[in-house]
């Protein structure tokens, strides 16, 4: 996770050790919740006004109250 120009930028990868990485975070006065697993990211606004994000270089949406699932692309 980066902060580029105030807006986060996402390319999640999780290490061979862990199988879920769950986090919660504050930005920009809005609540956030991310979960990693081997193939997947879920992003969820948790409250607040809709946020902008980029998700391996595509922008992602999300809107409070739902939860936007995404692929996790392989390393070359």
């Amino acid at each position: 996770m980066r902060d580029h120009y105030g807006r986060l930028n996402f390319t999640p990868r999780l290490p061979a050790e862990l199988t879920r990485l769950t986090f919660r975070l504050s930005f920009r006065g809005r609540r956030l919740m991310v979960a990693v697993e081997r193939d997947r990211a879920i992003y969820s606004l948790l409250e607040d006004a809709p946020l902008e994000i980029t998700d391996h270089a595509d922008n992602v949406s999300l809107t409070s109250g739902t939860q936007v699932i995404r692929s996790i692309r392989q390393a070359c």
